[in-house]
């Protein structure tokens, strides 16, 4: 099939599941700005003296919050109220500013009516081992606090939503898991749709739905939690059907993040970062980036051998390694901002007529001094090659930069670097697309435009000679009159 059929079939491919999201979206609004049910207000007291959610003498009302229809807050900062030996349900629960709701094996905790439900919380819900469930078609959760899931091995705390879910308020789910776990079974998972506003998913363990929008930040963090200050599991993974991606998704501190979506799935318009000694495996989707901004330090993997690294737009840069075949029409910027690097792919290096090579130069050192692109395979050029000279940096005349290695086979050029020469950042260079058979080189020649020679010391001398001698004849002419 021809290229441009294949790119066309993946543009409309991102298009209808762009349509898709906006549409999901546009029905969450709605629900938003439908009336909810009324319910039965309760509010805990603490009556009892012993935290019980099932003690009747806890409750405003004297009766236990337990069936679809009641709408339970728990208010005041060092109040804690225990879930154990018994499921309850509600409409609707509140948890507030300093306030800690905690659910532990055998109990679980049931809310919504099928149809409608809310979780709002400001303070702490912990589960341990065990499971709430959101039983609404659009269940709106308001998390502005902390909510832990606690779970190993055999046991299971999960988040469980029987329709669709809206995570928002600011909040932090921390998925907490310790590193010796033989299994991290911690989970979030939506029957439908999981919208994630602007909460941070942190830790280790499973989100699992037909389709997750990502607005917030999701980190597979081996390091701590802050809630609790615990050291976590070290892998996450994500298993969707569609994944799109404009918030943050990242891998820190030595953890692995394993996203898995259906083919054409995978979507970022956001933020994604592979820190230092951490890796993301992406897997049966080609990695599709329409804009935002791909940072490999650690390790990108694209693990389908049929499917590639597909930047359409945004910024990819870093010091890492991708392992995949990339095609660009984005920006690669080998290093950061301001930094140079070298950057690492495992696989060919095409770049599309929309793409652009940044090379950044601080001075002479290879991959630090200036940046490089590591391509352990062929490399197809088009596009075009961005030079910048930073922190004062000036090339001697003759000065070389090997800016693209290969290994394979090299076709194309940049379309503003000749290999006759050309003019960029204030410089003239020559560039050779095959020296040795497997390196670009970047060779600086001199400061002038094209078409303005440097003057030769001799012709400085005779110029300033006859400006000094038509200064003297001013001069007389000015004393005769």
């Amino acid at each position: 099939m021809p290229c441009y059929l294949v790119r066309s079939q993946r543009i409309k491919r991102v298009f209808s599941f762009r349509l898709l999201t906006i549409m999901l979206l546009t029905a969450l609004a709605a629900i938003f700005s439908s009336p909810s049910a009324r319910g039965q207000n309760v509010f805990w007291t603490g009556g009892g003296g012993d935290g019980l959610w099932n003690d009747p003498a806890n409750w405003s009302t004297g009766t236990v919050p337990s069936g679809p229809t009641f709408n339970a807050a728990i208010n005041g900062s060092g109040t804690f109220v225990s879930v154990i030996n018994t499921a309850p349900s509600v409409l609707s629960l509140q948890i507030g500013h300093g306030a800690e709701l905690s659910v532990n094996l055998p109990g679980e905790l049931f809310v919504g009516n099928g149809s409608i439900g809310s979780l709002t919380n400001a303070g702490l819900v912990g589960l341990g081992n065990t499971t709430i469930v959101l039983n609404a078609h659009n269940a709106q959760i308001n998390n502005s606090g902390n909510i832990d899931l606690e779970g190993f091995s055999t046991f299971i705390s999960t988040i469980q939503m029987n329709g669709s879910a809206t995570l928002f308020g600011g909040g932090n789910v921390n998925l907490l898991c310790p590193p010796s776990a033989p299994i991290c079974a911690n989970f979030l998972t939506a029957k439908n749709t999981l919208t994630n506003v602007n909460n941070n998913i942190g830790g280790g363990g499973y989100i699992q739905a037909t389709t997750l929008l990502n607005g917030g930040t999701i980190n597979s963090d081996a390091a701590f939690i802050p809630s609790e200050g615990l050291p976590l599991s070290p892998h996450m993974s994500i298993a969707v059907n569609n994944l799109f991606n404009s918030g943050t998704l990242e891998a820190t501190n030595n953890s692995l993040m394993t996203i898995t979506t259906n083919p054409g799935g995978f979507v970022n318009v956001g933020n994604v970062i592979a820190a230092q000694s951490s890796t993301i495996t992406l897997g049966l989707a080609d990695y599709l980036q329409l804009g935002g901004t791909t940072t490999v330090n650690g390790n990108l993997t694209v693990t389908s051998s049929n499917q590639m690294m597909d930047i359409l737009g945004g910024t990819v840069l870093g010091t890492g390694t991708i392992n995949s075949n990339v095609f660009s029409n984005g920006t690669f910027k080998p290093g950061s901002a301001g930094v140079p690097g070298m950057l690492t792919i495992n696989g060919s290096y095409t770049q599309g007529a929309l793409g652009t090579l940044t090379e950044q130069i601080t001075g002479v050192a290879s991959g630090t001094g200036f940046s490089m692109l590591d391509v352990n395979g062929s490399i197809d050029l088009a596009g075009s090659l961005d030079i910048k000279e930073l922190n004062g940096f000036v090339p001697f005349d003759g000065e070389a930069f090997d800016i693209l290695n290969y290994l394979g086979t090299e076709e194309g050029t940049f379309a503003n670097a000749s290999p006759t020469g050309f003019q960029m950042d204030g410089w003239n260079w020559d560039i050779n697309y095959d020296f040795d058979g497997d390196e670009v080189v970047l060779t600086a020649v001199s400061p002038d435009p094209p078409g303005v020679r440097t003057a030769e010391p001799g012709e400085l001398l005779l110029l300033a000679t006859g400006l000094l001698a038509l200064g003297a004849c001013h001069q007389r002419k000015r004393a005769q009159t």
